[in-house]
């Protein structure tokens, strides 16, 4: 589907099960946003769904308002695997996110692929209050959160929590997949407000043996 104006929207949730579902924003800015925050999810609590955002601006929340993001996630405890894929390709990512889960599993699996490797970032800018990838309870899951050079990151924020592969059979990675999924050179890697918040940070949690091991990684370019 196509907008031929700004939208502003409380919630987004794509639900197609099988053919990627594109919407072309047409040079327009996309907001979801709503009064206790927006919420914005593909493949949440589904067996599938799929997202391509082209060709203008995403804002996900306000500065001062911040909306959740759920890809490939299933954070309550009913069974059932959950995928998602949200790619954004020629468009801008504005996001001032609360929660951010992606690949995120209760009972059973849950696979999810945040894509922004063509995506260029507002102000070079990622925040989240608690971000959370390739996590599980203690079911196998993945997520990815792909940024490459060319998404112009240069400031990763996590202000209180964040999970990167952790529970039993799970990986998370955070970077560009064609550099070992290290972060591209020159991003800042903020946790926490300095003097007012201190953020947990886990990496590769292992709880259940034997569900399988837990891999988590969070890199600089280098290394």
């Amino acid at each position: 589907n196509y907008i031929n104006s700004d939208w502003a929207v409380g919630v987004v949730d794509v639900t197609n099960a099988s053919a990627v579902y594109v919407t072309g924003l047409g040079g327009f800015r996309l907001t979801v946003d709503k009064a206790g925050g927006g919420a914005c999810g593909v493949g949440h609590r589904l067996a599938y769904s799929s997202w391509m955002i082209t060709n203008g601006t995403l804002q996900l929340g306000t500065p001062s308002r911040a909306c959740s993001l759920y890809v490939g996630c299933r954070e309550d405890w009913t069974v059932g695997w959950s995928q998602g894929v949200m790619t954004l390709s020629n468009a801008t990512f504005d996001a001032n996110l609360g929660v951010c889960y992606v690949g995120w599993a209760g009972e059973v699996s849950g696979t999810g692929e945040l894509d922004l490797r063509n995506a260029r970032m507002a102000n070079g800018t990622l925040t989240a209050n608690d971000l959370q990838v390739g996590r599980s309870a203690y079911s196998p899951s993945q997520g990815y959160i792909k940024v490459g050079p060319a998404s112009g990151l240069t400031n990763l924020t996590v202000l209180t929590n964040l999970k990167i592969g952790g529970g039993g059979g799970t990986l998370g990675r955070i970077g560009d997949p064609d550099n070992g999924y290290r972060l591209p050179a020159g991003v800042n890697v903020t946790l926490g407000t300095w003097g007012v918040t201190r953020c947990n940070v886990t990496l590769g949690e292992h709880t259940y043996a034997w569900v399988g091991p837990a891999d988590g990684l969070l890199a600089a370019s280098a290394g």
